[in-house]
């Protein structure tokens, strides 16, 4: 029996059929109103080259179809699969195929709870603030399979459209967070493209590179017009998405606020970070058409308990909601030069006693719990305990480990020290550190 995947339908003798198929001739398809299915398979020519049987030839197994003609065994009810194809052609799909769907293709995460592949980021921010060196980091991570702030990645080939800084500039940055972040020498995945006043098309470098993650900084250089109005910003934002999809890769764009007007810009730490990001320059569609919105800003709360921290960093990740406030501090090598980012974590982050009681009463790793147990610890009602439960995410003290499901994390070292600091490392477990082989090439040849 030969089948089309997908369709259900198989070019078979009509003695073959099992008890519950249905066996007609495709003259018979059409009398019972099933004539789609004949233009389904006439279009796809390939597989219609190898299943298609001219009437009185042999059959796959030897053996001639009783009435003379092409066959179709329906293996479900009459009029289901050509109604099948005919919804598939269209992009419809009912909702027990798309689970079936998401068991075949589960959703793949570039950085595990933050950036997922096949779609488009963004990352807003004032200029001078950090967000390049950030965003290094972040490929640098992904290339080399290192965790990034605390979060597993997957390890892949990155892209990275650096419109914005010269060799030298992107060189010093590259080699004081390899350092660092403990790489001996450049990851050859990670490639980087200066600016050399015409960038090359978001497809174009998809298509010959494969990357797992495209970083372009920033959008104002790579694509001037687009931020100037929602038609022209929707329409650059739905060919990074069809580029996201066919290639299976996550693109992330970076971009900067508009200047503060008479109110200046509101405190990110006090504020939902979707109302912070209506600071971002030009159209608004970049931040309603993107799946994670990420938000930079300086600490300007008076947090005693982030005093060290340079950066407050929010996201919105569409199905999921708004996580943070995270808190990084810029970490300086020997002679005082920043050389990369750590994540400020610890109880002290919660700036509540009673909620820094409530999770101390929770059960330790490797014990799991559940929101009924955290609920119960905290003694409150399900809202105020769901907020505390992620502002304990936040500073980095759990994390979920499934639907209702948590887990305390345990302290890891720093890259930079191997040691553990209450309040000053980050929390993780270690999940999928894939370091690569490393040469010297990659980098430098981008350059």
């Amino acid at each position: 029996m030969l089948c089309i995947l997908g369709y259900g339908i198989c070019a078979a003798p009509a003695q073959e059929s099992k008890a519950g198929e249905d066996v007609w001739t495709e003259r018979e398809a059409a009398a019972k109103g099933e004539a789609a299915m004949s233009t389904t398979l006439g279009v796809m020519t390939s597989e219609f080259d190898r299943c298609w049987v001219e009437p009185g030839s042999e059959r796959p197994n030897g053996a001639a179809g009783a009435s003379g003609g092409t066959q179709l065994v329906h293996l479900a009810t009459p009029g289901e699969t050509a109604v099948a194809s005919q919804r598939h052609s269209h992009g419809f799909v009912t909702l027990g195929e798309l689970e079936r769907i998401c068991r075949a293709q589960p959703s793949n995460h570039i950085v595990e709870g933050l950036i997922p592949a096949d779609d488009v980021h963004v990352a807003v921010g004032d200029s001078g603030l950090g967000k390049t060196p950030w965003a290094y980091q972040l490929g640098l991570c992904v290339a080399s399979g290192k965790m990034f702030l605390g979060h597993a990645v997957k390890q892949g080939r990155v892209l990275y459209y650096d419109l914005e800084n010269g060799r030298e500039e992107i060189l010093e940055v590259s080699r004081s967070l390899c350092g660092y972040l403990g790489i001996s020498s450049f990851p050859p995945e990670f490639h980087v493209l200066r600016d050399e006043g015409n960038p090359v098309p978001l497809r174009d470098a998809a298509e010959e590179h494969s990357p797992l993650l495209v970083i372009v900084d920033t959008l104002r250089a790579f694509r001037p017009g687009a931020e100037s109005k929602n038609e022209e910003m929707a329409s650059f934002l739905g060919e990074c998405k069809r580029v996201a999809r066919q290639y299976h890769c996550a693109i992330l764009l970076l971009h900067h606020i508009r200047k503060p007007g008479e109110n200046a810009v509101p405190l990110l730490e006090t504020s939902p970070v979707l109302e912070w990001l209506l600071q971002a320059s030009g159209a608004r569609a970049l931040i309603n058409q993107t799946n994670t919105r990420i938000a930079f800003d300086v600490p300007r709360g008076g947090l005693s308990q982030a005093s060290d921290a340079a950066l407050v960093v929010k996201s919105f990740v569409k199905m999921r909601g708004e996580s943070g406030p995270f808190y990084l501090a810029r970490v300086l090598d020997g002679d005082g030069e920043p050389v990369g980012y750590r994540r400020i974590v610890g109880c002290q982050l919660l700036g509540n006693q009673e909620q820094e009681e409530a999770f101390r009463r929770l059960p330790d790793a490797p014990k799991q719990f559940t929101f009924k147990e955290a609920r119960y610890a905290y003694g409150k009602t399900d809202n105020p305990t769901r907020q505390w439960l992620k502002k304990c995410e936040a500073a980095g003290l759990i994390r979920q480990a499934g639907r209702g499901t948590y887990e305390k994390l345990a302290a890891i070292a720093t890259p930079e020290s191997g040691e553990v600091a209450e309040g000053s490392t980050e929390v993780s477990r270690p999940v999928g550190d894939n370091p690569s082989v490393l040469s010297e090439e990659g980098l430098k040849n981008a350059v």
